[in-house]
């Protein structure tokens, strides 16, 4: 148990721990990589951290924090109340149309 001020919080278990351990290390060392097709070089960061995790593959929407998903780790997010990794949700190409024609507005207003 941790203690914060007046309030005692549990442990999270090492799982989730080591999840978000990915998660973080995915976005912030892996923001500064670029994908090419010469150079796939968030491909190579996947591939590494998966090595190191030591964890297995499973399928579906939701893979258990167990184990790592099929999908890339940049597809991903920890959903700690669900206790799996989930795919991340991708704006459709109509929303992000829809917002920028709405941004464009407020500047021109």
């Amino acid at each position: 148990m941790y203690r914060f001020e007046t309030h005692t919080l549990p442990k999270p278990p090492a799982q989730v721990l080591e999840a978000h351990y990915l998660q973080c290390c995915v976005w912030s060392i892996g923001a500064a990589l670029v994908q090419t097709a010469d150079d796939p070089h968030r491909d190579r960061l996947d591939a590494f951290l998966r090595q190191r995790a030591g964890r297995g593959q499973a399928g579906g929407d939701a893979a258990p924090l167990s184990m790592l998903p099929e999908q890339s780790l940049f597809d991903v997010f920890v959903d700690e109340e669900a206790g799996a990794w989930k795919a991340r949700p991708v704006p459709s190409a109509t929303v992000a149309c829809r917002f920028e024609r709405a941004r464009v507005v407020r500047v021109a207003c």
